[in-house]
This record gives structure tokens, sequence and C-alpha cells, in this order.
């Protein structure tokens, strides 16, 4: 899948440590463009898990930023 745009609420950077998907992605893979949002309106999901919106469209969580970001490195290497 290419993955051009990760998008990310403010919140779940703070409370459950998407912060670390953030830096990893910054560093490993630079062509990709990371905005962070105020509020993504994925209140169910943002106080539970680690998630991020990919591309403007799909919602990907984990169980942890580690699974999070396992989830998107394999999202990136399988074909669309």
């Amino acid at each position: 899948m290419a993955i051009s745009k990760l998008d990310y609420c403010l919140n779940n950077l703070q409370t459950c440590g998407t912060s670390h998907l953030y830096n990893t992605v910054e560093k490993e893979f630079p062509h990709i463009e990371q905005r962070r949002w105020g509020c993504l309106s994925n209140c169910s999901e943002c106080m539970k898990k680690p998630f991020v919106l990919i591309n403007d469209s799909e919602i990907l969580a984990g169980e942890d930023p580690n699974d999070l970001l396992a989830q998107l490195r394999a999202k990136m290497t399988t074909p669309a």
C-alpha cells in the first residue's frame, strides 16, 4: 500500500504513546507527510489504544505503539 500521509490526534499522541510511532516514521520514512490535529473524531478508539489515520481514509489501530508500527510497516510492504 502506498502511504503518503499519516494523521494523528494530539490526545492520542500524548496518552497512548503514538508519539513513538510519529518519531520513528519521521526518521525511517521521511517521505511520508505527518500531521497532528486537535481531534480526528475517532474518540471511542482514541482513549483506548494508539491509532493513526492513513491517507485520509483508513484508521489503523494497535494494541500498543510497537504493534501499531508493525502493522504500519506490514501495510507499506503489501501490494495494493
